[in-house]
């Protein structure tokens, strides 16, 4: 076994030795130009899917990496978003505290409690919108009966439930408002509102010899207690003196657009 080794190694030196001679003679050359020619297109072949394959992986890498970049920028979006909301939202907040403030400010003798809607409730055919709950109650000093407005000081009901830390309020559209009322006209007629299915409100018991007008404010009239006079109910927009000798209907729409409405001031006697 070591015999026949060692002849083929002999054998394998000798064949190379006589490749090299032959090729550094210049004996091969001929050979070698035509293995050469067969050669060099499939390498050039090998080079060229070796280039492609490259030139796809390249690719592909690079899309995964777009893919995680876009990823990476719609989450950073998506935060922007959620933070420009919250200042946005604080930034209503602080205007409508301003206004409040401002409202106050003009009426030094009023006292008042700050309070945000957390829930509406009662939506039914006889309370359309229904009635407004806020995070204040008794520990904060409000009982039945008073007055809640918004930031222009018109009126958005009269608080109808108090638990400790928080109220029912009775928006003036609905069935459980009733307020003392008032035409600011020329003879100041005097009224009782009640709510029209959550979208409007009537003036009851003007009588027909009152001059009222469409276009008139209606205000709280200072006759019910622990609720000032001269807060904004709503504005004229029907009188029918129909055929009842003693009473005319008066139609108003409400001074307070109740979906905008997310913090309130309730008035304190």
């Amino acid at each position: 076994m070591k015999k026949v080794n060692l002849k083929f190694l002999f054998l394998f030196a000798a064949i190379f030795g006589l490749l090299v001679f032959l090729h550094g003679s210049g004996f091969l050359s001929p050979v070698e130009g035509v293995v050469q020619s067969v050669l060099n297109p499939i390498a050039a072949k090998f080079q060229s899917l070796s280039g492609g394959f490259n030139l796809a992986y390249r690719r592909q890498t690079d899309k995964v990496d777009l893919a995680a970049k876009v990823e990476a920028l719609e989450s950073s979006l998506e935060a922007m978003t959620v933070e420009n909301a919250s200042l946005k939202k604080m930034e209503e907040e602080n205007a409508k505290l301003r206004q409040y403030l401002d409202f106050f400010d003009d009426r030094n003798g009023l006292r008042r409690v700050m309070a945000n809607v957390i829930a509406r409730g009662g939506f039914d055919q006889s309370e359309g919108q229904g009635d407004f709950f806020i995070d204040r109650g008794s520990i904060d000093g409000i009982f039945e009966g008073l007055a809640a407005i918004d930031e222009k000081g018109a009126l958005i009901g009269k608080v109808i439930a108090v638990e400790e830390r928080s109220s029912r309020i009775a928006l003036t559209t609905g069935a459980n408002c009733r307020l003392a009322a008032a035409v600011l006209s020329g003879g100041r007629t005097i009224g009782m509102t009640s709510g029209n299915l959550g979208l409007t409100i009537n003036l009851d018991f003007v009588p027909q010899n009152a001059e009222v007008k469409e276009g008139e404010v209606v205000v709280t009239s200072g006759l019910e207690p622990n609720i000032p006079s001269g807060l904004a109910i709503g504005r004229v927009i029907s009188v029918d003196k129909g055929t009842n000798e003693i009473w005319q209907k008066v139609g108003a729409e409400p001074a307070v657009d109740f979906d905008k409405v997310f913090i309130v001031a309730v008035i304190l006697p």
